[in-house]
């Protein structure tokens, strides 16, 4: 039987299944490394991108921007890979030096991030998922439009996950206080249309989408950012590479 040329699309189709399946690897391995360094619950970044992805579709975004919301809240907390361990894993309240310190995250993330072409604008989102809505954030102080929409999104929904986490320094809140808590800020601290949209929903419908429950097409999401030019081979590679070994060893050890 005559072989297929290899320009085929039936060829190509699974070259990218393949190219995908190695990218999915990398990414697990970064996200098991950021479980093992920091105090947030397991899943941190992926209970972001769950939700982030959730309210994009619901507030119409293109798909674009919403494949782009997504890579920025699986990626938002990358600069914690240049964060001390001792820090990052303190029980305990952080002294004012040791704050500077752990809110430099967001802008190593977002340096790491644009040291590389296809990925400068998530570094930009990266860089701003701090920020807030009046201006009361950091790094920059930015507020209102000057913030990338996508970076305010991904500010709200690490909020609501922060104020719900069990974590080393606070004791969590129900979905049902931190969701008012939201509802409150909405206009300050939050972008008003994204803080209604996240305040209205009911906790179980959000403890669905958290969970990762096939029907949120997660893993369609995935696969769909792994075939734009937001493909996560153009991280560094030592960073990238030493994650991976870690993420390794923790599964197998």
């Amino acid at each position: 039987m005559q072989k297929e040329p290899p320009e085929s699309p039936e060829t190509i189709s699974m070259l990218l299944r393949l190219i995908g399946r190695e990218r999915m690897a990398s990414i697990n391995g970064w996200l098991e490394m950021l479980d093992f360094l920091t105090v947030e619950k397991s899943g941190h970044s992926r209970r972001l991108a769950r939700l982030t992805l959730s309210l994009s579709r619901n507030l119409g975004w293109p798909e674009e921007d919403i494949l782009r919301a997504g890579a920025g809240a699986l990626l938002h907390d990358i600069g914690k890979i240049r964060i001390p361990r001792e820090i990052l894993q303190k029980k305990g309240l952080l002294d004012a030096e040791e704050r500077t310190i752990i809110r430099s995250h967001s802008e190593l993330g977002g340096r790491i991030l644009k040291n590389h072409p296809t990925f400068d604008r998530l570094g930009l989102l990266v860089e701003q998922h701090h920020e807030r809505w009046d201006g009361s954030g950091y790094p920059l102080g930015l507020s209102g439009k000057d913030i990338e929409k996508e970076a305010l999104l991904i500010g709200l929904v690490d909020s609501y996950d922060a104020m719900t986490d069990q974590r080393h320094y606070n004791h969590p809140r129900t979905p049902e206080e931190a969701l008012k808590e939201i509802s409150r800020l909405s206009g300050t601290a939050y972008e008003p249309e994204m803080a209604t949209l996240l305040s209205r929903m009911a906790p179980g419908e959000i403890r669905t989408v958290l969970s990762g429950d096939p029907e949120t097409g997660e893993q369609e999401f995935l696969e769909a950012l792994f075939r734009q030019d937001l493909s996560l081979e153009c991280l560094p590679g030592e960073d990238l590479q030493e994650i991976g070994n870690v993420g390794s060893k923790k599964r197998n050890g």
